[in-house]
């Protein structure tokens, strides 16, 4: 039998891997390998080595598919373009087991080839792909279920600068963004979600040619999906869910890396309790885990309260923030905040009206369902 067998090895399995790195009966299975999903990603270069870096930024820009767009300076480089096969290689530190999982329970993981692997806790880390497995186990699954598609674009004549990290609002109801590799090609990609079922994958060509970028001559067209959007439930008996089968996924900015770097050696600390005898260790990761949830309910509830809107009243929140001049250590705050306090400041501080009323309803219905439930 195995202390812990963890189900996934993208960066959530293969960063708990190595925070239980002095436990030697951990098992992580992964149908494909690690890290191998398909993505785009960037993060916070303090939390990443050097050797996983792909580009740094010390610029973020926000910008609108109709062409505004507003930069925010920093002294020096903030942000990275992350090697996500190579992070979660450089993380792992168990052996991974190349398997389709059909089942899991408490005690046990159910391979697709019949054999049954025995453990005391298992923690569920396949994102979007594991929602039969949650369902069948009577565990919750992120709302959202997000398609993204992504390739590269050439930065000459486009106005692209390859200093500066971009988020893009409009075409799909989750953004874009550009993420420059070098001086002559960016990472260009939109995500699109859906409540009921797949998403469409977002179209890149047309959008591309409309905001004046050429695709790369020698680009393919890539495609993903994830989960997003928190829940609150996370353990059932010796079952654990982290990383993007919980959602834990920053809700505005809808990077993952920084959150999973904080809570990896939190919930390993509870896992090596719980082997240790300590029966309500798990319990208390949960209990935890709401709280964190109740205090992070108005960060929450502003992100989900944007992407919650129709496409155009997104880019016309968009286009007040632009107008409003936030400070750039605002920006940063927010970007890595989960449940800390946060100040926004601004030059232009925008009023009530400026922006839409449905943002406000929204707003209202997601802090009370993450305050109260």
């Amino acid at each position: 039998m195995y202390d812990v067998v963890i189900v996934g090895a993208g960066y959530a399995g293969s960063s708990l891997s190595g925070q239980l790195e002095k436990l030697k009966d951990v098992l992580v299975i992964d149908e494909k390998g690690v890290g191998e999903k398909s993505t785009s990603i960037s993060s916070f270069l303090k939390i990443l080595d050097d050797e996983v870096v792909l580009n740094e930024y010390d610029e973020y820009t926000i910008m609108t598919v109709d062409g505004e767009s507003y930069t925010y300076e920093f002294d020096e480089p903030v942000l990275g373009l992350v090697d996500y096969k190579k992070l979660c290689e450089r993380a792992v530190s168990h052996d991974v087991h190349r398997a389709r999982v059909e089942e899991y329970g408490d005690g046990y993981v159910k391979l697709s080839d019949g054999e049954v692997i025995r453990a005391k806790v298992v923690v569920d880390c396949t994102g979007v792909y594991g929602q039969k497995l949650r369902a069948r186990f009577g565990l919750p699954s992120p709302p959202f279920r997000v398609s993204l598609s992504f390739a590269e674009i050439e930065n000459g004549g486009s106005g692209i600068r390859s200093n500066s990290l971009y988020l893009i609002v409009g075409h799909a109801n989750l953004g874009g963004w550009i993420y420059p590799v070098d001086n002559t090609k960016s990472e260009f990609g939109f995500a699109q979600g859906s409540r009921k079922g797949e998403a469409e994958f977002p179209e890149l060509g047309q959008v591309a040619e409309t905001m004046g970028f050429r695709m790369h001559k020698d680009t393919t067209i890539k495609r993903s999906e994830y989960a997003f959007g928190f829940v609150k439930k996370v353990v059932r008996g010796s079952v654990v869910l982290f990383g993007d089968s919980c959602g834990l996924v920053h809700p505005t900015y809808i990077m993952g890396i920084h959150y999973i770097h904080r809570f990896a050696p939190i919930l390993a600390e509870h896992v090596a309790g719980y082997l240790r005898g300590e029966k309500t260790s798990l319990e208390k990761y949960q209990r935890l885990w709401r709280e964190a949830l109740k205090r992070a309910a108005d960060n929450i509830a502003r992100g989900y309260a944007i992407w919650d809107l129709p496409v155009d009243e997104q880019i016309r929140v968009t286009k007040v923030q632009i107008r409003a001049g936030i400070k750039p250590e605002s920006i940063l705050d927010h970007m890595w905040a989960f449940d800390e306090k946060f100040q926004v400041f601004a030059k232009n501080p925008p009023k009530l009206w400026d922006f839409p009323l449905r943002l406000y309803l929204n707003y209202i219905r997601h802090r009370l369902s993450f305050t109260f439930r």
